[in-house]
């Protein structure tokens, strides 16, 4: 989808994966990535830690500009929805208590929540983590 199209509509419906989330005095900001967009929203509820999930929400799209809708850009957005999660994901969710984030790290190259993340910086092993599930993938193979 172009720009025109996508700024041609004054609410767009999107799906997204949660990249980051932090929270900010009485509300999250939400860094979310799409097939082709990466933007920040902010929402106002109580959320959970919603880290490598994906969701759908609407946003508004008069203020995004052509060089935010190449890079990166802020849109207000509401009706924000949970989707389920794929198989792999759920799969690892229900086998690992603990260290979910860590597996889904290596296997999936998802991103590690922040608290393990400080945990590992701390041990001096955050190195060992940035390996992706490529890099895991090739590994295996050979």
């Amino acid at each position: 989808m172009d720009y025109i199209s996508f700024v041609g509509k004054p609410v767009r419906s999107v799906e997204a994966r949660v990249v980051s989330q932090y929270k900010k005095k009485n509300y999250f900001v939400l860094k979310l990535q799409s097939k082709k967009l990466i933007f920040y929203t902010i929402s106002r509820e109580n959320l959970k830690n919603l880290l490598n999930r994906r969701v759908e929400l609407k946003i508004f799209t008069k203020k995004i500009s052509y060089w935010g809708y190449l890079t990166k850009f802020f849109a207000i957005s509401y009706d924000l929805k949970l989707l389920p999660m794929d198989r792999v994901n759920l799969w690892i969710e229900r086998q690992h208590e603990k260290l979910k984030s860590l597996y889904k790290a290596l296997f999936l190259g998802e991103a590690v929540d922040f608290n393990l993340r400080q945990k590992l910086a701390t041990l001096g092993i955050s190195h060992l983590v940035a390996l992706s599930g490529l890099h895991l993938g090739f590994i295996s193979v050979f």
